[in-house]
């Protein structure tokens, strides 16, 4: 899993955006991709998953270093909404657990984040 995590991750191209003009296509898609890393990220900050994955600092180093820090913040503000919102599951076959890797499935495919995204420049 989390190797297949970490591919997933690597695939994402650069991301970058231009200030003060509309993003392009990819831009948006690896925006969406960055979110999807850090809500996992988010998800498991108890679990230390940073220090066990470096799929954030792959991404960095795949964008040259040149992710919009304005767009990471807004796009962390919403993850850190999202990955708060994440409860344990009751019934007993879940052991109380939380789904991350699934909200964070959702919330990368969902309107919040592309709504989001869209708004960016």
């Amino acid at each position: 899993m989390k190797m297949l995590f970490l591919l997933f991750c690597i695939n994402v191209g650069a991301i970058s955006g231009i200030t003060g003009q509309n993003l392009t296509k990819k831009t948006k898609e690896n925006l969406k991709d960055y979110a999807f890393c850090s809500c996992i990220i988010e998800g498991y900050k108890r679990d230390s998953i940073n220090l066990k994955d470096a799929s954030i600092s792959v991404l960095y180093d795949l964008s040259g270093y040149s992710i919009d820090l304005s767009h990471r913040k807004q796009i962390d503000n919403l993850t850190a909404t999202i990955v708060n919102e994440i409860r344990s599951l009751q019934p007993a076959d879940y052991g109380n657990r939380k789904p991350v890797i699934y909200t964070c499935l959702q919330y990368y495919k969902g309107e919040k984040l592309r709504h989001l995204i869209k708004t960016l420049k």
